[in-house]
């Protein structure tokens, strides 16, 4: 499994210039800026996230998953901090679920709305 955490520094902007620039690191230290979360005056700026990892479809019941894990076939709940599941290919974060030769290579595009899509 992939030793990375993600993060994301709202001190620095993303590709769209929009506030939120999101990384994976071992450590919170963003690589554009700097900032150090694990120093209390930067620990509001960067920020960890959860990682979301693919949760493989039931193979009889509809709209359900099976709770585990694609990348280790562990359990979705195990009750750990930064661990969440989804069935929807667009949702994954996990490095090692998307290279999983299992994940889904055609997933097609989540198309957003142009009044939806703005800066806060």
């Amino acid at each position: 499994m992939s030793k990375t955490k993600p993060y994301v520094c709202l001190n620095c902007t993303n590709e769209k210039g929009m506030i939120g620039f999101k990384f994976r690191s071992e450590k919170p230290v963003c690589p554009k800026c700097t900032a150090d979360g694990s120093q209390k005056q930067y620990a509001a700026y960067v920020v960890r996230c959860a990682d979301v990892h693919y949760d493989p479809p039931h193979p009889v019941l509809k709209k359900r998953g099976l709770n585990t894990r694609l990348c280790d076939g562990k359990s979705i709940f195990d009750n750990q901090k930064f661990n969440m599941g989804s069935g929807l290919p667009h949702a994954v974060t996990c490095p090692d679920c998307l290279a999983h030769p299992d994940f889904p290579k055609d997933i097609g595009e989540i198309a957003v709305d142009e009044e939806a899509d703005f800066q806060l």
